[in-house]
């Protein structure tokens, strides 16, 4: 049974880079997505080799979705298609309010909310084509925003319980089972 794949955006560094390697001591094989630093994405991805994983390396701008389709690609190619995302690259830019600038919410938008999105949509292009019920997880956004984190397919329906209601004689609030009360 060949290992399962992750895909780790923003796995050069910081939180994704501690991502990558907990993916890696678990036995996944991880694509380690990045922007900017060659030079630190290469250093995870010989912490990642020395524990055993397979790794590769997806350079590219998840803002750009022509990339981020790129990057699926190149992952599915080279590891296979992915069991897992991780949303981990980010941008802040922390000033007060008053003094920031609208460039700036812009950009963390972009890049935190639809970089998320649209390494989600590519994941979860090769998962349900699967039919493999898999997760996507955004480490920089909220997880409350709704298809952006997740779950991909969703889970079976589950057979409809049978009422167990409690007879009110049989139970009250706060007592035990001494001092229950059998009424008939």
């Amino acid at each position: 049974m060949s290992a399962s794949v992750a895909w780790v955006t923003g796995g050069s560094g910081g939180i994704g880079r501690a991502v990558v390697l907990e993916l890696a001591r678990r036995g996944f094989s991880v694509g380690i997505g990045f922007l900017r630093s060659e030079d630190a994405a290469g250093r995870v991805v010989e912490e990642a080799a020395r524990l055993g994983a397979r790794t590769q390396l997806l350079r590219g701008d998840l803002v750009e979705r022509k990339e981020v389709h790129r990057m699926g690609e190149e992952l599915v190619s080279g590891l296979g298609p992915p069991d897992v995302l991780v949303c981990a690259a980010g941008v802040t830019r922390d000033a007060l309010l008053g003094a920031s600038e609208a460039v700036d919410f812009d950009e963390v938008l972009r890049v935190n909310f639809f970089g998320a999105v649209n390494a989600c949509r590519e994941a979860s292009r090769h998962m349900v084509a699967r039919r493999r019920e898999r997760s996507c997880s955004s480490l920089p956004s909220p997880p409350s925003v709704p298809g952006a984190v997740n779950r991909i397919t969703p889970r079976p329906r589950a057979r409809p319980r049978h009422s167990r209601a409690r007879s009110r004689s049989s139970w009250r609030p706060g007592a035990s089972a001494s001092t229950r009360s059998h009424r008939a």
